[in-house]
């Protein structure tokens, strides 16, 4: 086992930066090449510096991608808009993906009946669905000391090779277990496979802020984040951009938001028209109607305030009104400006 532990997202993910560069044998994939560890470990101190600033990352698109996670969505249109590449992860002719995690989560917070449609989509009979974030609340709630929390996103019915893959879109994130202890809560997360440039800093944004949400649920502080990567690799695509990677030179910003609210009805009603807001911005197209959704949610939580400046600059960028944008960002806090500016920056690049 191969532990890199630290503070902050972005300390371990540069531990395993170095590491990686080290690394000279090959592994093939169904992809392409990969410099690939085996059973590596991240534990995180303080979950909350959940952002990795040792590349550019879009992260207007890891809190779209949680709010599609917690909202038990399965669409494609909505993590499109974000991020037009989804699509390659979707099977011919889908308009869900196959291995969504919050889907597979069972996660079913009331939307609006607009929203829940928008997001949800399901084919044929369906059994109802366990909502396995409820029960682990609810479990936790009643019985604190359990080991017994385990979310299952893997299904070997539908995601084991037979023998060949299934879909374009298997989850590389199989299981989570939660422990409450010392009125903290742990989280330990098991992905089988994970891109250390493209993925892993996503899937620190998407977990943590998950841990911190039940939390909250809970009345539970946030203990330690434990990410396990059985393949940890970096495809033959970004071995130039593995190697320049250096050594940090100032310390990133620090994240001093807080995502938890309790209790869980409080919370629920809040997240109905986060994401109410979040569509509305890839519906709308003119700078004025953007910046309406934001000053609709103005009486958010700061936490969840700076999310909604994040999205809106984001979606402003993204419609062509950069100035508007580069004022908009300044809602979302130090920390999250700091990441936006940093990938508004490097889509500027020539390089780019």
């Amino acid at each position: 086992m191969i532990v890199f532990e630290g503070t902050s997202a972005d300390a371990v993910w540069r531990q395993a930066v170095r590491q990686l560069q080290t690394v000279e044998a090959v592994q093939e994939s169904r992809d392409q090449a990969t410099r690939e560890l085996l059973h590596a470990a991240f534990t995180l101190t303080d979950p909350r510096q959940r952002v990795v600033f040792g590349r550019p990352i879009n992260p207007a698109f890891a809190v779209a991608e949680v709010i599609w996670i917690l909202s038990g969505a399965n669409d494609v249109d909505f993590l499109r808009f974000w991020n037009p590449r989804m699509v390659r992860f979707t099977d011919e002719d889908e308009h869900r993906f196959h291995g969504a995690y919050g889907f597979r989560l069972g996660s079913q917070p009331r939307l609006s009946a607009t929203a829940a449609a928008r997001l949800r989509h399901t084919t044929g009979a369906v059994e109802p669905r366990l909502d396995q974030l409820q029960a682990a609340r609810e479990v936790l709630s009643h019985t604190p000391h359990s080991r017994q929390v385990i979310l299952q996103i893997w299904d070997g019915r539908l995601d084991l090779p037979d023998p060949a893959p299934r879909s374009r879109d298997i989850p590389c994130n199989i299981v989570s277990h939660l422990l409450l202890r010392d009125g903290k809560l742990e989280w330990l997360q098991v992905m089988r496979s994970n891109d250390l440039i493209w993925g892993t800093p996503y899937n620190f944004i998407q977990w943590t802020t998950l841990q911190e949400i039940v939390a909250g649920w809970l009345g539970a502080e946030v203990g330690t984040y434990t990410h396990i990567s059985d393949s940890l690799h970096v495809y033959e695509r970004h071995w130039q951009e593995l190697a320049a990677i250096g050594p940090a030179e100032d310390d990133p910003p620090r994240n001093s938001g807080d995502l938890r609210i309790a209790p869980y009805d409080a919370w629920e009603t809040l997240w109905a028209r986060l994401v109410d807001g979040a569509l509305a911005l890839t519906d709308l197209h003119t700078a004025e109607e953007l910046l309406a959704v934001q000053r609709g949610l103005d009486d958010l939580p700061p936490a969840y305030r700076e999310w909604v400046a994040l999205l809106a600059a984001e979606a402003l960028r993204r419609r062509g009104f950069a100035a508007q944008a580069s004022e908009t960002i300044a809602g979302a806090g130090p920390f999250w400006g700091a990441s936006w500016r940093q990938w508004a920056a490097s889509l500027a690049s020539p390089r780019n």
